[in-house]
């Protein structure tokens, strides 16, 4: 509101009309009073809030020491905070809210329910203030003197939780210690001539994050299965054989280790920690897959009349025979037993390469060589296991080999199209084309990709033998659409629909 002269007055409602005319005497006393008052509470709450902030500063910096109350820790380290101090607000409410159990009663003192004592004055200011602003939460304002006992009920669960979960971390400990190269991921020397055992890989794993989880990773980390039912689905139903073939050696510093490998189903584990992991999940020890590292000449002599499955490393390309004959390439044997059922194996990776053949609209890389023989790079690239999931650029581009291209194909795709796609993006004519995937020559034109087992993300490349002249691609295009017969539509569906030309005698 604003004060103005009387002629001020005068011109304004003659101008703009309103009203009514408001004088000093027209003044309410009441609303004057009401006003003066809350300024006066205002200045007397800022003073008295400023002097409990410093007394619950001191609480909180531990140089108090006579408390006579309980209040939740991180409500009052809140509460210190707040800027607006001129009344109470609702976030003044609950100050001992979060020290209260279900069952309306002083929760016993761990995370999220910290809790410190106040002096008498300070806990009167907060609780006045906590139920001005919310007096229909009597929980949130329970008062708790300092001699006020914790709940007996939640003592006594935690206590059954605090027993629980020390007697988890005493059973990951044991069975760090006992399985100590296993826990921490490391290899095994193996040695000729003694038993061990298959462990599954991905149930190691999942073991070896269990026991080394701590602290907040505790929540995260799966207990691993009962081992019995693991073992046996690692066996074929009709045959009690096994299902996955056993990983490679490699000869390291002097020793005998296995392989390392992200995709090997087994890890070779010693005897005594299959009889440890036996008695520690729930593990049958008859039904353990056993494994014996022999020399090659020792596994040649029992080749006979075992029925077990001998198994060469994948390091060496060498043959069996090879392998025996040359001392100096000799290769341990691995020994297993159950045997290796191939014909479940065998079906397997049949379904498998049926799925992976079964793709539409993938990328895969053609490179236009010049040159009699293609670089070492190439070859080494078309003959790389296709990375199906890295994103591809459809632009030809320059290499130091000559031109490459991303195409999309499909299984169903025929070497034809794909001689035809190649001829429209690197402009050799499809005659001359000789086309390759690593060293191996592709042909057979009415073949499918498929067929080829080409898969998505392969790399192909391309040779041009410059026998055939150089013609444009529309002429193919247009031969392709002469020579093409179409039927007699009036007869489409009956037996009269043909594709042939009529002979006249």
């Amino acid at each position: 509101m604003k004060r103005l002269s009387a002629k001020a007055w005068g011109i304004l409602f003659s101008k703009y009309d309103g009203g009514p005319a408001l004088t000093n005497s027209d003044c309410c006393m009441a609303c004057l009073i009401d006003g003066a008052k809350s300024v006066v509470f205002a200045d007397s709450y800022r003073d008295q809030r400023t002097l409990m902030r410093d007394l619950a500063n001191d609480v909180i910096a531990g140089k108090c020491l006579d408390g006579a109350y309980f209040v939740s820790k991180t409500w009052l380290q809140q509460w210190v905070r707040r800027k607006n101090i001129d009344a109470p607000s609702e976030a003044d409410a609950g100050p001992t809210a979060s020290i209260v159990c279900r069952h309306g009663q002083l929760r016993p003192e761990q995370t999220g329910a910290k809790r410190l004592l106040v002096p008498e004055k300070l806990w009167h200011f907060l609780y006045e203030d906590a139920v001005a602003v919310k007096s229909d939460d009597p929980l949130g304002c329970t008062t708790f003197p300092s001699d006020s006992a914790q709940c007996s009920e939640c003592s006594d669960e935690l206590s059954e939780v605090a027993c629980f979960e020390d007697s988890i971390r005493e059973m990951k400990l044991k069975q760090r210690q006992n399985h100590e190269k296993l826990a921490t991921g490391k290899s095994i020397s193996l040695s000729l001539n003694c038993t061990y055992y298959l462990m599954p890989s991905s149930w190691l794993t999942k073991w070896r994050n269990y026991i080394n989880s701590s602290g907040k990773n505790i929540s995260t980390s799966v207990e691993p299965e009962v081992l019995d039912p693991v073992i046996d689905a690692l066996k074929c139903e009709w045959h009690s054989r096994l299902l996955e073939r056993p990983p490679d050696l490699v000869n390291k510093r002097g020793g005998l280790v296995q392989k390392s490998s992200t995709t090997d189903a087994f890890t070779i584990i010693t005897e005594n920690d299959w009889n440890s992991f036996c008695e520690e999940w729930g593990g049958n020890k008859e039904k353990g897959i056993m494994a014996t590292i022999e020399s090659s000449d020792v596994a040649e002599n029992n080749l006979g009349g075992s029925q077990e499955d001998v198994f060469i490393s994948k390091d060496n390309p060498s043959s069996q025979d090879e392998v025996n004959n040359d001392p100096e390439i000799r290769q341990p044997l691995i020994r297993i037993s159950p045997e290796i059922c191939e014909d479940c194996i065998g079906e397997r990776k049949s379904r498998e390469l049926a799925k992976k053949l079964n793709y539409f609209n993938e990328d895969i890389s053609v490179s236009l060589v010049r040159g009699k023989e293609a670089p070492r790079s190439i070859l080494e690239a078309s003959s790389a296991t296709p990375e199906t999931d890295r994103r591809a650029s459809k632009r030809s581009r320059k290499t130091s080999y000559g031109t490459s291209v991303n195409l999309k194909v499909s299984g169903s795709t025929s070497l034809y199209q794909l001689k035809m796609m190649i001829w429209e993006s690197l402009g050799v004519v499809k005659e001359n084309q000789i086309l390759h995937k690593g060293s191996m020559i592709i042909d057979q034109e009415s073949a499918t990709l498929a067929d080829l087992n080409i898969f998505p993300g392969d790399k192909l490349w391309v040779q041009d033998s410059e026998i055939h002249e150089h013609r444009d691609i529309a002429d193919e295009i247009t031969d392709q659409k002469a020579s093409s017969k179409h039927p007699e539509k009036g007869f489409q569906g009956t037996l009269l629909t043909t594709t042939t030309s009529s002979q006249v005698a």
